[in-house]
C-alpha cells in the first residue's frame, strides 16, 4: 500500500491528511474551455466540442472564447450570473449558486460541485515507513479539478496551493506531505541576537552551496554531499530576505524580532549518499518567537497562545547573549541596562520551568535543542583574555582555538559542545542547571552572527544600529547548530569519529583499519545509504 508523509503546518504544527488539507477557490487556473450544445426548445444540451460556431438561430453552438478574452471580460473567473446550463457530465447542474471563492476541502468540494466534476490529483510517495502510519495511506494529494459550465462554456480549473485550517487559513509548503517535515523553534531573551543569527544563517546557506561530509578538497573521499535551499516565500512583514540584504549590503541591523513569526524561515535539505546514489530530503521550517514573549509580563500571554505547541515543535535553538550572564567578564556599558538585561535570563528561566516544561511528559523537554551562544566575537577581544582564564576560560580550549576547522564529525562537535557548556557554566550557573534539570538532548555551540573578530558598531541619525564595515561581516560557525540538529534529527547521519587520532598503542595500520570501518559505520540507516548494496526502504 501506498503513503505519503504527515502535511505539517508550520504555524499551528498540526498534521494533516489528505481529507483535512483545504483548498483554496481563489487559486483556480483555467486549464480548458469549451463550447456547449444548447438547444432551446429541448433545454438539452451536448458537447459538440471547442470549433463551432453561434448561429444566432433557436439552437446552436456557443463559440468558445479565447483565454485572453476571458480575462478581458473583467469579471471573476468564478463568474455566476450565467443561465441555468445543464452540462453533458453534470445533469442540472451549473455554476449557479456555486461558490466563488472559500477554502474547502475534498470531500467539501464533491459535495459542492458534484462527485463526478472533481478530479483529486495524486503523486505517488516513496517513504521511509517508520516516519509515516495507516492514517497517511494512499497516495498523496497534491491538488485538485474541478469542471464547471459558464456562460456557455464547459470550464476546467485547477487548484493546487493546500491550506491549513489555523488563523487566516495558511498556505502550506508544496513539498508537505512528500518529504519528511520538521519545525524548529528559535527562542532567546531579547537582544539575545537571535534575528541577526537568523540572517547570517540564511546567508551562509544561500551562498555556500554544497556542504561534503567530512569535509574534505578531495570530493572522491566524501561520504555524502549536502544542500541546504531556502525556500520561504517572503510573505512575513520584513522578511528575511530583506533583513540579510540591509545587513549585508548596508550595515543596518534589524529591529528586535516582532514581524519574523509571520513566516518560517523554510528549507529543503538534500542529502546524496556518493557510494549508493540514495538522496535522502527533509523539510526544515524555523520559526522565531520574539525575545518579549519570554521576558515582558505583558507579552506573554502571546506565548501562552500557542503553549500547546510546544511538545510537537520538533526541536528548539535557544540563544544566549554573553552580556546576560550572571558572572560578567565583559566592562558595563550602562549599569542599569545591563542589570535589565542579565535580569532577563532569569525571566527566561521562569518562563520555561512554569510555562513550558510542564506541557512536556516528566517536566523535560526531550526534542533536540542547541543551546547557542551568541556573540562569540566578544570572547576573541584580547582585552579580555586574563578575567576570562580567571574564570576558567582558557584560550587553548579547542572552541576558541585559532586552529580550529569546521568540521562534521563526532570529535568535533564533541569539542564544541564541551567548550561552549563550560563557557555557560563558569558565566551563567542559572543557566547551567535550567539546562541540566528539564533539557533531555540539548548540546552547546557557540557563533558569532558578525565575525569572529570584534566589529565597530554606531546608532544611525535614524537611530538603526548600524555596521561601520559591511564587507567586514565574516559570520562564525553560524551553520553548527543547523548541522547539528540535522544530525540528531537523522536527516544527516551524526558521524563517528573520521579524523582517528593515535590511541595508545596502536600501530599505523590499525589506526587506518579503525578510521575505515568508523568511515562507514555512522548509524544503523546511514550504513545502510552508505555501504551499498541496499536499495529498499529505511525502517
Amino acid at each position: 500500500m501506498a503513503y505519503y508523509y504527515p502535511i505539517k503546518c508550520p504555524y499551528c504544527l498540526k498534521s494533516h491528511t489528505n481529507s483535512t488539507v483545504r483548498f483554496n477557490l481563489n487559486d483556480a487556473i483555467i486549464i480548458s474551455k469549451k463550447a456547449v450544445w444548447k438547444n432551446v426548445s429541448s433545454d438539452n444540451t451536448v458537447d459538440k466540442g471547442a470549433d463551432s460556431f453561434f448561429s444566432g438561430n433557436d439552437q446552436g453552438w456557443y463559440a468558445e472564447p479565447s483565454v485572453n478574452e476571458f480575462f478581458l471580460e473583467g469579471g471573476s473567473d468564478w463568474d455566476t450570473d450565467v443561465p441555468d446550463t445543464p452540462s453533458s457530465f453534470s445533469t442540472n447542474r451549473s455554476s449557479i449558486g456555486l461558490p466563488s471563492s472559500g477554502y474547502f476541502t475534498l470531500d467539501e468540494l464533491k459535495a459542492i460541485f458534484g462527485e463526478e466534476n472533481i478530479k483529486a490529483e495524486e503523486k505517488i510517495v516513496i517513504t521511509m515507513p517508520a516516519l509515516t502510519s495507516e492514517a497517511y495511506s494512499g497516495n498523496l494529494l497534491v491538488g485538485v479539478t474541478i469542471r464547471v459550465i459558464e456562460d456557455g462554456n464547459e470550464i476546467e480549473k485547477m487548484i493546487r496551493g493546500r491550506y491549513c485550517d489555523c488563523g487566516d487559513n495558511r498556505k502550506m509548503s508544496e513539498s508537505s506531505g512528500s518529504i519528511p517535515s520538521y519545525v524548529i523553534l528559535l527562542m532567546g531573551s531579547s537582544d539575545s541576537g537571535k534575528t541577526v543569527y537568523l540572517a547570517s544563517l540564511y546567508h551562509s546557506l544561500s551562498r555556500k552551496g554544497k556542504y561534503s561530509f567530512p569535509p574534505t578538497t578531495d570530493p572522491c573521499k566524501a561520504i555524502a554531499d549536502l544542500w541546504l535551499s531556502v525556500l520561504s516565500e517572503g510573505k512575513a512583514e520584513t522578511d528575511i530576505e530583506t533583513i540579510t540584504e540591509d545587513l549585508y549590503d548596508y550595515g543596518i541591523l534589524p529591529f528586535s524580532t516582532l514581524s519574523m513569526t509571520n513566516e518560517p524561515l523554510t528549507m529543503e535539505v538534500t542529502v546524496m549518499f556518493n557510494r549508493t546514489g540514495h538522496i535522502n530530503k527533509a523539510l526544515l521550517f524555523l520559526r522565531d518567537v520574539p525575545g518579549e514573549y519570554f521576558t515582558n509580563r505583558d507579552k506573554q500571554q502571546e506565548l501562552r497562545k500557542i503553549m500547546n505547541q510546544f511538545p510537537k515543535f520538533d526541536g528548539f535553538m535557544i540563544t544566549f547573549d554573553p552580556m546576560t550572564f550572571k558572572e560578567t567578564v565583559f566592562p558595563a556599558q550602562d549599569s542599569e541596562e545591563d542589570r535589565k538585561r542579565r535580569k532577563q535570563v532569569s525571566q527566561f528561566r521562569q518562563v520555561i520551568i512554569k510555562n513550558i516544561a510542564p506541557t512536556m511528559a516528566n517536566n523535560m523537554i526531550n526534542q533536540p535543542v542547541a543551546a547557542i551562544v551568541t556573540k562569540g566575537d566578544m570572547f576573541f577581544d584580547r582585552i579580555y583574555t586574563g578575567a576570562l582564564k580567571n574564570k576558567g576560560i582558557s584560550y587553548a580550549m579547542p572552541l576558541l582555538a585559532k586552529s580550529q576547522q569546521e568540521s562534521f564529525d563526532k570529535p568535533y562537535f564533541d569539542e564544541i559542545n564541551y567548550g561552549a557548556y563550560r563557557i555557560i557554566e563558569r558565566l551563567s550557573e542559572d543557566i547551567s542547571e535550567l539546562m541540566s534539570a528539564h533539557f533531555n538532548n540539548a548540546f552547546f555551540t557557540m557563533v558569532s552572527a558578525l565575525s569572529r573578530n570584534p566589529i565597530d558598531m554606531y546608532i544611525g541619525e535614524d537611530g538603526r544600529r548600524r555596521v561601520s564595515t559591511p564587507s567586514a561581516i565574516n559570520p562564525w560557525h553560524v551553520t553548527d547548530p543547523m548541522l547539528r540538529l540535522l544530525m540528531k534529527l537523522h536527516i544527516i547521519p551524526p558521524l563517528d569519529e573520521t579524523r582517528a587520532r593515535a590511541m595508545a598503542g596502536e600501530n599505523q595500520y590499525e589506526r587506518e583499519a579503525r578510521k575505515s570501518i568508523n568511515r562507514n559505520i555512522i548509524n544503523e540507516w546511514g550504513a545502510k545509504y552508505c555501504a551499498g548494496g541496499y536499495s529498499g526502504n529505511l525502517v
